[in-house]
């Protein structure tokens, strides 16, 4: 029996020390994770594994680290420095082509950037910028990817900020002669003259920077204030030049406002701004009021920077810059490819790899596929470029602080139902081609005086503050009320007292109020007597979402920069005096947003899993129970009564107290277990003080046990004959003393050790806090499009079997002529390619077209072929397009007017042309020959005509047109093309190098004129009516001539009862006539098609004069864009009639159709507005050419730029 109870005793012991070592030897990812190798190339970004501060590098690492954790992939990232050398650059560049690397993120500069990009061109090499570089980076070298704004976004953004929100008229402009500096001084000068401001001062600094910065804050100093104001001083230049400008204009009493880009927040800048003695004296004297760009400014940025900055101050002891957070922000994007892009990671496929990861990065193109970043969601537009505004700072003491207005940009202003209304009140406005919300940034500020009554039972506590609102008047918007804010966690109505209602001398206004009252978050008690609670007070406004109004933290107003410095002010108030039996051990004040999918009951909203963000600022009080005096005051008894318990192992064996301390500890134990219960609040879970009395109980218990054994024992000794009987149970009753002594001090050791992990923080026994998913969880989740494995072989067709695709249009109306079309293609392919290609045609209504084409080329629907609109390859469809340029019948066969419509920027070729329309004037010949009226060959003739008309007939309408304020005008399209020139005019208007033609020009004007002379002749509400009535009255003979086109040749030859015939617009007598003769339909491969080769085959036969003759004699009202080989006829004499104006004048498109409409301010919305006015409120054409010159001017290029 000694033998057993020796070898229970080592079993008990072991068992003990395993359970808890099982619990502090941490856990292995069982397997060996995939391994990724990338590279990060810029100026300085430290050695591997130990990155520069405030480095690309750092930001990506990382992110790495993160990746690694979160998902279980294991990413080397290779850190180059290219030291700003466009030669060390391309050196780098061919080791990385050369490396396992499959992209690279970088580079340094501009120069570097391009440099770098020829080779990675070369190679299949994907890189990702993550700096602002020009958009030139991704238009000229395909493999490249911009993962932030870029410079000319950066400028233009600025000139728009300075103007619309500062009221800024002049503006100096001071750049170094480098590709950034440059590409800064450009847009800038660029956007702030087309928004109407004047550029007074433009310099460019040389090689001998120090004289000329001398020699520039002379010309500064001595400039004429009303004749030569310098206005802003933009400085488009690196961040040590600034600061040594800013440095010397200050020194030298230069008080004008400064601005600049984001190299005026570098560490590099304000270090050496710091190191001025004025600086060090008075925070701020060289700073403060400059207006700069940041790519997140932390005081007004999401939970997901917050969490970042938290995780980069833990690791790298130092905030994070620009470079870190852009760096991120592209590592995340390229990790979500990396996942996506099945690659095998072997040597032998790195080349096969990086192909596949380019084709992931380009599939992250829209919302859906986007990546959740630290700023905003990340996606790729068309031109590799993403929708990224920078966040507005101004220097406040020394510190950059956000600045009172921000811009945000609208990515689907289709979706914002009440837009125009926004844009009226001034919600919304236009920046750099786009929709932007003006976001109203509000200061937001809270003075702790007083926390008590914390009551754990109901989880409540009564708080006593100041808080305080400041901020910019908005009297403009009379629902702009940012102290309009509700309590989340109160309970019942705090009492709100306005205090303070003052305008600021800066001209912000104050509202301060003492608010008092009880709130509430739910405490969780796992830890309890050890327990942290966050005692929480949470508001955000009432109505205005993030849009509109956005919180922001006012920590210089809190007068602290760092959390322990909050939490000392609060303490010299005094405000944690109250709360007796706890600790204050942290304060936080953050700004966040409160999201909501409600759909407030909008059907828009019923199908659309939508969020409504409000701006929210919550105050997070972290106070921790004090243990020690909970234990002394409460558990003293029972802690003593286990002592004494234990003591009895050391009586001497069949001492009558053992049984009695030990029945004693027992109940001792079960009555403090059930005062605890009383004091806390109904909970379903067991707390840290609970595992406390388990042991109690247990170890109570043992003595019990191993008494009763003992006992046992020595009644069975008293009972024994032999000698050796007896002394054998007693010394089990010895070993069973002894095994109390050892199991009862470890029970009790283990659990002093357990409340003391629990006490600091290293044991929680709770469930996991429900944070917001970290950013590297949520790529994971994210969905792209799933790429085929690329060293699968396509499938091969058996000779002789059916190809099916599908062509989708749309024009229902034409289905059986395009059958026709299709049917003899078929047989040209089994002709020519022994194929047997069947093309299934799927017409859509054209109101519905584009967001069902969406759908299908979204999803596994797609066509292979389908029609492309014109003017819309800039746009996301192009995301969908198979690129053309390799199809050499495209130049072949038609003139640059017929291929710029499917051209984008960069001059890649989407869609061939197929089928256009021609505009012209119909005629009732019938009232032509009863008024004795010829056609008109001149303008002049024209108005002649019209003017006889009136005067034969006074109730007669002469032109059957409208001019409403919704729809395009056919009158103005076709007579524009003729007082603008013709293509060569209207290629005037589009040049971009100084030498082009305003928008308020005399031709644009002129155009505009000649809409006025026709008021007289058009309907009397012309300007209310639309095309139907239009109609009527030319089909009810009411009206004589309708401006129109062949697309109504069908509705005009089965509703008119009257002889009719069509005439060219006429030019002035001494210009070319033109006919507009507009490409209307392309035709584009779907890229994903599974058949590219036949779906080029159709598309080339297109262009053959087989198709031409087809299209002419089938297609009613639409013919062939094919210059270079013309039709062999129309589909009927009606239809021969506009084929003769294209076969007898020369043609053109429409103006109002190019790319002066691709972006907001459009100029067909522009002209539209301003012909209404003219019709309805006799606007001056002069006036209305100045407006479609002030439109364009905020982000067209040739209106920005033309000669005046």
């Amino acid at each position: 029996m000694f033998k057993s109870t020796k070898i229970t005793s080592k079993f008990s012991l072991i068992l003990l020390l395993t359970v808890v070592l099982a619990n502090c030897v941490p856990s292995t990812q069982a397997g060996s994770p995939q391994t990724f190798t990338i590279a990060v190339v810029e100026g300085q970004p430290g050695v591997a594994g130990n990155p520069g501060m405030h480095s690309t590098y750092s930001g990506v690492e990382l992110a790495a680290i993160q990746f690694k954790q979160h998902t279980g992939f294991d990413v080397v990232v290779v850190p180059y420095a290219d030291n700003g050398s466009v030669e060390t650059a391309k050196e780098i560049a061919e080791q990385i082509i050369k490396s396992k690397a499959l992209a690279v993120i970088g580079h340094s500069t501009i120069e570097t950037s391009n440099a770098a990009a020829e080779i990675y061109d070369s190679a299949g090499m994907p890189a990702l910028n993550s700096m602002p570089v020009s958009e030139s980076l991704t238009s000229e070298h395909p493999f490249y990817f911009n993962t932030t704004y870029t410079a000319e976004t950066e400028a233009s953004y600025m000139a728009n900020y300075l103007l619309k929100i500062k009221g800024a008229q002049t503006a100096t402009i001071i750049s170094t002669a480098d590709g950034y500096g440059q590409t800064l001084a450009r847009q800038f000068n660029n956007t702030f003259t087309g928004l109407g401001g004047e550029v007074t001062i433009n310099e460019v600094l040389g090689s001998s920077k120090d004289a000329e910065l001398e020699e520039i804050v002379r010309d500064i100093i001595s400039a004429d204030t009303e004749t030569n104001n310098p206005g802003t001083i933009f400085l488009a230049m690196d961040d040590s030049t600034a600061a040594q400008l800013i440095i010397k204009m200050k020194q030298k009493g230069v008080s004008y406002p400064f601005a600049g880009p984001g190299s005026l927040n570098t560490p590099q800048f304000q270090e050496l701004i710091k190191a001025q003695s004025e600086e060090i004296a008075f925070p701020g004297y060289y700073t403060d009021g400059i207006l700069t760009t940041h790519a997140v400014i932390f005081d007004s940025a999401n939970r997901y920077a917050s969490q970042f900055r938290n995780d980069y101050q833990d690791r790298y002891q130092t905030e994070p810059n620009d470079k870190a957070v852009n760096g991120y922000d592209a590592a995340l994007v390229l990790f979500k490819a990396l996942l996506n892009a099945n690659v095998s990671g072997s040597d032998n496929s790195i080349g096969a790899d990086r192909q596949k990861v380019l084709k992931t990065l380009l599939n992250i193109d829209d919302p859906g596929s986007a990546v959740q970043g630290l700023a905003n969601t990340i996606y790729f537009e068309p031109s590799r470029n993403v929708i990224r505004a920078p966040r507005f700072g101004v220097y406040q003491n020394g510190r950059i602080v956000s600045a009172n207005i921000q811009f945000d940009p609208i990515t689907a202003p289709n979706e914002i139902k009440n837009l125009n209304a926004q844009i009226e009140n001034g919600r919304v406005v236009t920046v750099d081609g786009g929709y932007v919300y003006k976001a109203n940034v509000v200061y937001v500020g809270v003075d702790l005086l007083r926390i008590e009554e914390i009551d754990i039972k109901t989880s409540t506590y009564k708080v006593d503050l100041y808080l305080w609102f400041r901020y910019r008047p908005n009297e403009q918007d009379m629902e702009f009320q940012p102290n309009d804010f509700v309590f989340t966690n109160a309970e019942g109505e705090p009492e709100s007292v306005l205090i303070r209602d003052e305008e600021n001398s800066d001209g912000t206004s104050l509202k301060t109020y003492r608010v008092s009252g009880v709130f509430k978050n739910q405490f969780q008690f796992y830890d309890y007597p050890f327990d942290h609670q966050d005692l929480v007070v949470e508001l955000r406004n009432q109505n205005a979402t993030t849009s509109f109004i956005q919180y922001v933290v006012d920590q210089i107003g809190m007068r602290y920069e760092e959390d322990n410095k909050l939490l000392g002010n609060f303490q010299e108030n005094g405000a944690f005096d109250a709360i007796y039996g706890w600790d204050e051990k942290g304060v936080v004040v953050a700004q966040d947003i409160f999201p909501t999918f409600s759909t407030f009951g909008s059907p828009q909203n019923f199908d659309r899993r939508v969020a409504t963000n409000y701006s929210l600022i919550k105050l997070n009080v972290d106070v921790q129970r004090s243990s020690l005096q909970y234990i002394v005051k409460s558990l003293l008894p029972l802690l003593i009564t286990l002592v004494l318990a234990y003591i009895t192992f050391f009586l001497p064996l069949g001492h009558t107290e053992r049984m009695a301390v030990g029945s004693t500890a027992l109940l001792t134990t079960a009555f403090f277990h059930l005062t605890l219960a009383d004091s806390l609040p109904e909970i379903g879970y067991t707390v840290a003080m609970e595992y406390l009395f388990y042991a109690s109980y247990l170890m109570s218990a043992l003595i019990v046990l191993l008494e009763t054994i003992s006992i046992r024992y020595e009644t069975l000794a008293e009972r024994a004959k032999k000698k050796a009987d007896k002394k054998r149970l007693h010394e089990q009753r010895l070993q069973l003393n002894m095994l109390g002594r050892l199991i009862y001090p470890a029970i009790m050791f283990f659990v002093i050790a357990a409340g003391y992990y629990v006490y600091n923080g290293t044991l929680r026994l709770g469930p996991k806090e429900a944070e917001s998913k970290h950013l590297v969880e949520l790529i994971r989740e994210s969905d792209i499009m799933a790429l085929p494995d690329l060293d699968t072989p396509q499938e091969v067709i058996p000779s002789g079997s059916v190809i099916n695709l599908k062509l989708d249009t749309w024009r229902p109306e034409d289905d059986r002529q395009i059958q026709i079309l299709l049917n003899e293609f078929q047989s040209y392919a089994k002709e020519t390619y022994g194929k047997d290609i069947v093309i299934e045609h799927r017409p859509v209504v054209s109101v519905n077209y584009d967001s069902i084409l969406d759908i299908q080329l979204s999803g596994k629907d797609g066509p292979d072929l389908f029609y492309v609109r014109p003017f819309s390859v800039n746009g996301s469809i192009a995301r969908y397009l198979a690129p053309l340029n390799d199809l050499k019948a495209i130049d072949e066969n038609y003139d640059e007017t017929k291929i710029t419509p499917w051209k984008d920027r960069a001059g890649t070729y989407y869609a061939v042309p197929f089928a256009g329309v021609v505009q012209g004037i119909y005629y009732n010949k019938d009232l032509f020959d009863k008024y004795g009226l010829l056609v008109p060959a001149t303008w002049g003739e024209f108005l002649a005509l019209l003017d006889e008309i009136v005067q034969q007939d006074p109730d007669m309408i002469p032109i059957a047109n409208a001019l409403n304020d919704r729809e395009d005008s056919e009158m103005f399209m076709s007579i524009a093309a003729n007082f603008l020139g013709g293509p060569e005019g209207r290629a005037r208007l589009m040049l971009t190098n100084g030498t082009g033609i305003c928008y308020d020009s005399s031709r644009v004007v002129s155009a505009f004129q000649a809409i006025a002379h026709l008021k007289p002749y058009l309907s009397q509400d012309a300007a209310t009516s639309g095309s139907q009535k239009s109609k009527e009255l030319f089909f009810g003979q009411q009206a004589v001539m309708l401006f129109g086109g062949s697309w109504d040749l069908q509705k005009v030859s089965s509703d008119a009862t009257f002889e009719w015939d069509v005439f060219a617009v006429p030019a002035p007598a001494t210009r070319q006539t033109y006919v507009v003769f507009q490409p209307d339909i392309g035709i584009g491969i779907n890229k994903d098609s599974p058949y590219q080769e036949e779906a080029r085959q159709f598309i080339e036969w297109i262009t053959t004069k087989q198709a031409v003759d087809l299209t002419a004699r089938n297609l009613i009202g639409f013919y062939p864009l094919n210059d270079k080989i013309k039709a062999g006829g129309a589909s009927s004499v009606e239809d021969q009639k506009f084929l003769d104006l294209v076969n007898d004048y020369p043609s053109d498109i429409r103006w109002m159709f190019v790319e002066i409409s691709d972006q907001v301010p459009r100029a067909d919305k522009i002209i539209i507005n301003n012909l209404n006015e003219i019709i309805a409120n006799d606007l001056l054409p002069e006036e209305a050419a100045a407006n479609l010159q002030k439109g364009l001017g905020e982000w067209y290029e040739p209106a920005q730029t033309c000669r005046r």
